[in-house]
């Protein structure tokens, strides 16, 4: 899911990226840190931190392969979409 996904446009490249990887990764190294390195520090803070930011980042991006990039296999057509999930991502 965390990915890059290229296109091409009209002449437009377009890349999408997710930083679902880096969060995910800062969020282990962290956490590692904070298991071996004194307890005073705000490892665990940051531990926490990015692994939230991965997360959003990870949700961010499957939204968007979903909802709104049309070249994507995940895409749903406005067509099939429902009342309340037009409405939501109109809001």
């Amino acid at each position: 899911m965390c990915n890059l996904n290229n296109m091409i446009n009209d002449g437009l490249y377009i890349l999408t990226n997710s930083l679902c990887n880096t969060h995910l990764g800062l969020a282990v190294d962290s956490l590692y840190r904070s298991r071996t390195e004194d307890r005073r520090r705000k490892s665990p803070i940051s531990t926490i931190t990015h692994s939230y930011f991965s997360l959003e980042s990870a949700i961010n991006f499957l939204g968007y392969e979903i909802f709104f990039n049309e070249d994507s296999t995940k895409y749903i057509p406005d067509i099939e979409r429902d009342f309340p999930l037009k409405r939501m991502l109109k809001g």
